[in-house]
């Protein structure tokens, strides 16, 4: 059985599963990347947020946000089951992103609590979310 938690940045050990878009802009492949959302849609929810720091980027609702990223993984689990399933066959996992502990809407909530155990249903494979690290 995968136990997932969830955390910041730095916090999983040798567990972490990085899923921020610059670092997934970094490497080539792997599932960091498919995890991550796009630097589109994380930018510009911050700009629909109100960070004007982000403001030549289009405004992207929660809705929107979570649409997007739901559709950017169902693309991804179509193309790699294979990933998803070496991630589910950890003994366990944390999945990071700069996020504040216990910001609820978060990216790495939505594949903790509604992706990863869907996956995990998908392959037969037991799942427990702990919570955040």
């Amino acid at each position: 059985m995968v136990q997932v938690w969830t955390g910041r940045i730095g916090e999983g050990g040798q567990s972490e599963v990085n899923t921020t878009f610059k670092y997934a802009k970094t490497i080539r492949a792997g599932i960091s990347k498919l995890l991550a959302p796009s630097e589109a849609i994380v930018k510009g929810h911050k700009h629909y947020a109100g960070d004007m720091r982000f403001r030549k980027w289009d405004k992207v609702s929660d809705q929107q946000y979570k649409d997007r990223y739901l559709e950017s993984l169902r693309d991804n689990f179509r193309d790699y089951p294979d990933l998803f399933r070496d991630l589910l066959e950890r003994e366990v996992v944390t999945i990071t992103c700069y996020c504040g502990k216990h910001k609820r809407f978060c990216h790495r909530y939505m594949l903790a609590e509604y992706v990863l155990p869907r996956c995990a249903t998908y392959f037969g494979l037991s799942y427990r979310y702990m919570g955040e690290r």
